[in-house]
Formats: C-alpha cells, structure tokens, sequence
C-alpha cells in the first residue's frame, strides 16, 4: 500500500513522508515543486524505517497529496495524463476556493479518460492566522 503524510507546525515548517506515494505538490510565488522521498510502499518487509523531510509552509502556499489515479489516467490513444495538469490549475486558481480547485482536478481527470483507480485528493492551503484543508475522494 501507499502512503503520504504531511505534519503542519505551528511555526510554518511541514514534516513529510512517502511510502511508493505520488510526490507531494507544493506552491508558492507561482512556482510548483514536486516534493518526493524514496520509499517502499508499506508492509513489504518488516523493520523498516521510512525517513522524512521538511519544507517551509508560508503564509498563501498551497500542498496537495494525491494518489494516482489522478495522474494515471489514459485518453483513447493510451496517453497518460500525469501531473502537469494538477500544477497549472493550482497557479491558475491559487486564490479560490480549496473545494474549487479540487472539482477542477476531479473534472479535468475524469474528462481525460475512465476512471480505473481510486482518485483522492487532500489540499492545504496556510492563511496568516492557521490553515484551511479539503479532502475529496
């Protein structure tokens, strides 16, 4: 199984790991970066150790962990879909609604072709005074 998690501090900075997940997008000025860490999915082998990383969550930035059925997704000629599309709707609607720019996800995957996986999406957005969540699934 795969496996994302991202931990919000108080003070702004994430803590987050991967287990054979899809990178976690990150935006910030207009800028998206794939955050990622090389792990085996979970229960593959007993004693394991999975490591983590940290990133700076500032005021305006906007995470979003997806599992892969959002990006793996085929059109009639057998075109994946892949993840561009998840970091132009995050630049393009930045500032609207979190619920807003999941439905346009949801809708640009299931318009590129059928639905053969589970598709979940979870997007965090920081505000100066905490931080604002959704998940969709």
């Amino acid at each position: 199984a795969t496996f994302a998690y991202v931990l919000v501090h108080p003070d702004g900075r994430v803590t987050y790991s991967a287990a054979g997940h899809p990178p976690i997008l990150h935006l910030q000025h207009n800028t998206v970066t794939r955050h990622s860490i090389e792990n085996l999915p979970l229960a593959m082998f007993a004693d394991i150790s999975y490591p983590t990383a940290a990133l700076e969550f500032r005021p305006g930035n906007v995470l979003v962990i997806m599992t892969d059925g959002l990006t793996e997704v085929f059109d009639r000629e057998d075109r994946e879909l892949g993840d561009s599309y998840i970091s132009t709707i995050l630049i393009r609607l930045s500032s609207q609604p979190l619920q807003q720019i999941a439905d346009e996800i949801f809708r640009t995957a299931r318009s590129f072709g059928k639905v053969t996986d589970d598709q979940s999406l979870i997007i965090l957005r920081r505000r100066a005074g905490g931080s604002e969540f959704v998940f969709t699934a």
